[in-house]
């Protein structure tokens, strides 16, 4: 065991993948930790007692005012193994539409939706 390593307590949290009409919905947004703008996903921490699954609804609403059609359980992964023990469970969620209430969102930073087309890739 390393004594002088940095910790961090990461709190659990979802990320979404969303698709609509053939293409994936992602923020531009500015962080205050990055420099620049970078592409996200949407997604957050889950609230006391919040299941992924109903984090990740929520927060596809708050962030996009979406709901999902389908959504497609990726899995639970570690955040950073080093430095603390967050896990984030990734979704997809495919067939989104505009939800017929929005919930607030609480996010301070700008952000855009841009739109990215599925271009099929050889490997």
């Amino acid at each position: 065991m390393v004594s002088d390593w940095v910790w961090v307590d990461v709190f659990p949290q979802v990320n979404i993948l969303v698709e609509v009409d053939n293409e994936f919905l992602v923020f531009e947004q500015t962080k205050y930790g990055l420099r620049g703008s970078g592409l996200a996903v949407v997604g957050g921490f889950m609230e006391e007692g919040e299941t992924p699954r109903a984090a990740a609804v929520r927060e596809l609403n708050e962030e996009m005012g979406l709901e999902i059609g389908h959504m497609v359980d990726l899995g639970t992964f570690r955040v950073d193994v080093n430095r603390g023990e967050g896990e984030v469970t990734s979704f997809l969620a495919v067939n989104c539409h505009i939800a017929a209430t929005k919930l607030a969102s609480d996010d301070l930073e700008t952000q855009a939706v841009v739109r990215l087309s599925q271009v099929p890739r050889c490997f």
